[in-house]
């Protein structure tokens, strides 16, 4: 009998093909070629040819099983590697004989390469599956360095995954990502739940990304980097999905409010206005008076008036955000709602800075919707409010889009005025026109 050969399967006996036709099983070209990124000069013989061909048929011939073995292969030859993989699979058959065998031998690969892990390694391994898609070098100590143990260690950690072939790395916008298979997602978050660190990790990744969402929202609104932030903020919509997905069903309610929040704008500017909508809506349909989790301990309260109630503020944030979407979708009706709605919060909070912006959002809609008079007298409020706390950046908003209404109105002269002092502060800061 010999060796037949299928995409990825290669039932063996003992009578193997000769060696340059068992070199052209897919299965074991892969298998020979992850061995000989540790050992170039690895070559199959007639000695190595049926531990390397009988690994083969252990995994079933699958890659990702194929690319976890072969990672052991800097310390273990292909017979060691062969008895290893074998003890692995023996133990996990007695434990789960209803597993499908497909299932099973992922799996098997999976708790055979987990194992060979140092302790510190396995604990960031389940850690890092609360992250979704490729996420950021730098986000990997701020949610998985729990007990502190340094930048240092956590990268060793890092590399010490790679070598196992349970993390990959990618390149994008010149910086490192990192991600999971699905398959290796799934194993670690079993391993996570199994040591009941899920909450605190979620919560210290939900914490980590309202302080870059928080940053990257005033980049935007300033201009500058745009294009650099919006293409950070695009990588990162994978985990900003599964934490958002995870604070709704934890009941995270304010947090998620904040971040969200602090998302809409990108939302805006990326026209992703649905997606946009359901995440605000989805947290501004929660119960007020759900407790927080403390999350503000892990990050700075950007915005936020010393003693101001958080929830109110990200509330009234959130309900600004989503009015945005709505007036870019045609829904002036709802949007003047949730502005209204805003407009009182951040004057109970007494945040004269929401209360400006607010105010000059709801100029934009009411103008929209054919309410010149009402939207000129808001516009006016708006602006009153930013100059007398000194605040160019708004002031300059509220100037260009007044102007733009008298210009709408043929009050030619004022409006000029208003560009004229609008383009000063724009020259002055050297910034490009925001908007909204």
């Amino acid at each position: 009998m010999s060796l037949s050969c299928r995409r990825w399967r290669c039932p063996i006996s003992p009578q193997l093909p000769p060696l340059s036709e068992l070199a052209q099983v897919e299965a074991v070209a892969l298998l020979l070629a992850r061995l000989r990124a540790v050992h170039p000069e690895l070559e199959l013989t007639a000695t190595n040819a049926l531990p390397l061909a009988a690994i083969c048929v252990r995994v079933d011939g699958l890659p990702l099983a194929i690319e976890l073995i072969a990672s052991r292969g800097r310390l273990l030859s292909p017979q060691e590697l062969l008895s290893e993989v074998a003890q692995q699979f023996q133990h996990l058959r007695r434990r789960g004989r209803d597993v499908p065998l497909r299932h099973e031998t992922l799996a098997a690969a999976l708790a055979w390469s987990y194992e060979q892990l140092s302790p510190g390694a396995q604990q960031l391994f389940a850690r890092l599956s609360v992250f979704g898609g490729r996420w950021r070098l730098d986000a990997v100590a701020p949610v998985c360095d729990i007990e502190a143990v340094g930048r240092r260690v956590v990268f060793d950690r890092l590399d010490e995954l790679l070598e196992h072939s349970l993390l990959q790395r990618y390149e994008h916008a010149g910086g490192t990502r990192l991600g999971m298979l699905a398959m290796v997602r799934e194993f670690a978050q079993q391993q996570l739940n199994r040591h009941g660190e899920s909450v605190h990790v979620h919560t210290r990744l939900l914490a980590a990304s309202i302080a870059f969402a928080e940053e990257a929202e005033a980049k935007l609104l300033l201009g500058e980097d745009q294009a650099l932030w919006m293409a950070r903020l695009d990588a990162e919509q994978d985990s900003v999905r599964a934490v958002l997905n995870w604070a709704l069903q934890a009941t995270v309610y304010t947090e998620g409010l904040r971040l969200v929040a602090a998302l809409w704008r990108f939302w805006y500017m990326r026209g992703m206005l649905r997606e946009g909508r359901r995440w605000l809506e989805a947290f501004l349909a929660t119960p007020e008076d759900a407790p927080g989790q403390g999350l503000f301990q892990f990050v700075g309260k950007t915005g936020a008036v010393p003693g101001h109630p958080v929830a109110q503020v990200a509330r009234a944030h959130a309900l600004d955000g989503a009015a945005i979407l709505a007036w870019r979708q045609g829904e002036y009706e709802q949007a003047t709602y949730w502005l209204r709605d805003a407009l009182e919060r951040y004057r109970d909070a007494a945040d004269r800075a929401g209360e400006a912006r607010v105010l000059s959002h709801l100029g934009l809609v009411l103008a929209d919707s054919g309410a010149f008079d009402a939207a000129f007298a808001s516009y006016e409020a708006s602006l009153a409010i930013s100059r007398d706390r000194a605040d160019s950046l708004a002031m300059s908003a509220v100037l260009h889009n007044l102007g733009n209404l008298h210009c709408q109105q043929n009050n030619n002269a004022r409006a000029l005025e208003l560009y004229e002092e609008c383009l000063a502060i724009y020259e002055q800061r050297a910034i490009l026109p925001i908007s909204p």
